[in-house]
């Protein structure tokens, strides 16, 4: 029953469309509502993903690139399964950490970073299939406009829902229609943010450069991405000085600053093994010297009359945190096997080729608000990550699909596209004899 309903193309465009009118809804709901909204998501796509794993499993493994993020990808699973085994049995307790609480009620919370990540594996599957988003010009209107307007009339969490959609969509408007002016809304989404601002001269700089960015990339992909951080964290360290002195100037840097390194210091009392879910993110002590409203405690329940931080505001730090250096290296190399998948999936198209460099920029992105951000442990800034994967799987998915000779919506649009800027030039061309 579930099979043939996943079958149906009707089914498979409500599916996608729901997701982007979800992603609108968690910027105006009560935050009760958007956690059953957020939770429900997870549930359907991780259904789909079962209803087309065979699908998504010989689509993902054909091309070597393709079967390294596969295996990465599940690989990454097993490890978090096995810490939220060890979770229950109380890791902090075997490594007797001093004040570092735990709670077996946080386990889920905080587990919920891993189940999340199974969305995009599902609605890219529905994406490469449907490709409503890309074919209903009036979806994709409604959908621009409200975000854009939704910007400037919401509070601070709703526009970080809708910042994610808003830049996605303007890329692909600067791509499609060559006109880079659209590119003006992305610094403008959150712009006294330094995380959005780093994010936004990212993706700037990654549409407007794509031909040189294209030609630095053909070859050895992984290898040079890893190259390219190596570098940045050299020049990190490099200026560590001046960064420190300007760090310490911002409240809202110094506190991140002490929290990564107090994660730093009890990760390596646990020999880089991680101290597992529901944990504290920081000692007690931290909170005694960063008072800072900004480091989001959780003020509805306390443990001892101490309170429970929400997130540490960089989710790959959070990974090895939380999984010691085989789950955060696994994560890592996950998302860069899948920048180079995408690399290696743009390379190969012959067609549609913006989409796939839409789709990648977009994903840098993100990478980079999770880097600076509680990317994926808040729903806010999750539903960004999940959508701006999502969409970068769904065209590589696509890519694949025309490779070996198979449908998919995405590329039949492309042809349409193709096929109407044709008729419309003939037309000119035979009105002006």
């Amino acid at each position: 029953m579930l099979n043939r309903l996943l079958n149906r193309p009707w089914f498979n465009k409500l599916v996608e469309a729901q997701f982007f009118l979800a992603w609108m809804a968690c910027a105006v709901l009560p935050k009760k509502f958007v956690k059953v909204l957020f939770v429900g998501e997870i549930a359907l796509f991780f259904l789909l993903f079962l209803g087309h794993f065979k699908t998504i499993y010989k689509y993902m493994t054909i091309s070597k690139p393709g079967r390294t993020v596969y295996w990465l990808w599940m690989v990454f699973f097993a490890i978090a399964a096995i810490y939220l085994w060890l979770s229950y049995k109380d890791i902090p307790y075997f490594w007797r950490i001093p004040l570092l609480l735990y709670d077996q009620e946080y386990i889920y919370r905080q587990y919920m970073i891993i189940p999340e990540l199974i969305v995009p594996l599902g609605l890219g599957f529905i994406l490469a299939r449907t490709g409503t988003i890309y074919k209903s010009n009036s979806l994709f209107l409604f959908l621009f406009l409200t975000g854009v307007t939704g910007l400037y009339y919401s509070g601070f969490a709703n526009k970080i829902m809708l910042s994610g959609l808003v830049v996605a969509l303007s890329s692909l408007l600067a791509l499609k229609t060559r006109n880079y002016i659209y590119l003006i809304l992305i610094p403008l989404v959150i712009s006294n943010h330094s995380a959005y601002n780093i994010a936004a001269a990212a993706i700037l700089g990654l549409i407007v450069l794509r031909r040189p960015m294209k030609a630095f990339l053909a070859h050895h992909t992984t290898w040079r991405i890893i190259f390219l951080l190596i570098v940045a964290a050299s020049l990190m360290y490099y200026y560590s000085d001046e960064l420190y002195e300007k760090i310490t100037t911002d409240e809202n840097s110094l506190w991140r600053l002490r929290v990564w390194e107090n994660e730093i210091n009890s990760l390596s009392d646990t020999y880089y093994t991680g101290v597992g879910f529901g944990t504290t993110y920081v000692t007690y002590d931290i909170y005694t010297i960063v008072n800072n409203p900004n480091m989001y405690f959780d003020k509805d329940r306390t443990l001892y009359g101490r309170l429970f931080m929400v997130a540490n505001h960089n989710s790959f730090l959070n990974m090895f945190y939380r999984m010691g250096l085989w789950g955060g290296i696994v994560f890592l190399l996950l998302n860069i096997s899948i920048c180079s998948y995408s690399i290696h999936c743009y390379r190969k198209a012959k067609e549609f080729r913006k989409y796939i460099w839409w789709a990648f920029s977009n994903f840098v992105y993100q990478i980079i608000i999770i880097l600076l951000n509680p990317g994926l442990e808040m729903m806010q800034f999750a539903i960004n990550y999940m959508g701006a994967l999502s969409l970068l799987i769904g065209v590589n998915y696509s890519h694949v699909l025309v490779m070996k000779g198979k449908h998919s919506y995405l590329h039949r649009l492309y042809v349409e596209a193709k096929w109407r800027k044709l008729q419309l030039k003939t037309f000119i061309g035979t009105s002006l004899r």
